[in-house]
């Protein structure tokens, strides 16, 4: 089981390069940019201004990335900046138990904690502010996972510091 976690922890090497969702290069760039909330036209724009040629938005990612030499990743990576920016979260509205309902098993614990509070429109002032109070190291390009191993404790556990103001988490909570 530690070899199939060492595993999935060197599948995505850096944040930016997780998948939006699974097999997202099988879908045409239309429905892709859709699906993301992207506008078409922007992202056909750019991905040209690049040097990515195509003929129609109707091509899939995957072809459209083994005509230029381009993984459909880094196609993605262009046109993310077109991405709607997250309304900011009710921080009020979280609790203990919502808070593990919604993340785990999302593999939120791969992921950095500035990115975190990036995809969840968090200020990283508050993150800092409450990963102190809790006396928890509070580095923006440290994994939620590594920053809960220092404190030997879950990611779930960093996750509602993070978005409970107060929250207070024990090393025994396991």
């Amino acid at each position: 089981m530690d070899f199939n976690e060492w595993i999935k922890d060197t599948w995505i090497v850096h944040d930016e390069y997780e998948p939006p969702f699974g097999h997202a290069e099988l879908l045409s760039l239309k429905t892709f940019t859709k699906k993301m909330d992207i506008d078409l036209v922007k992202a056909v724009q750019e991905l040209k201004a690049n040097g990515v040629a195509f003929d129609s938005a109707e091509e899939t990612l995957e072809d459209i990335g083994k005509a230029n030499d381009i993984s459909p990743m880094n196609m993605y990576l262009l046109i993310k900046k077109f991405e709607p920016v997250p309304e900011p979260e009710k921080l009020n509205t979280y609790t203990p138990e919502s808070i593990e309902v919604e993340f785990s098993g999302t593999g939120f614990g791969n992921k950095t904690i500035g990115s975190i509070c990036e995809s969840l429109g968090l200020d990283t002032s508050i993150a800092v502010d409450r990963l102190k109070s809790a006396g928890l190291p509070a580095d923006m390009d440290k994994t939620m996972k590594a920053t809960a191993e220092s404190a030997n404790t879950e990611a779930i556990e960093i996750m509602k510091v993070i978005l409970i103001e107060g929250y207070k988490f024990s090393p025994d909570d396991q």
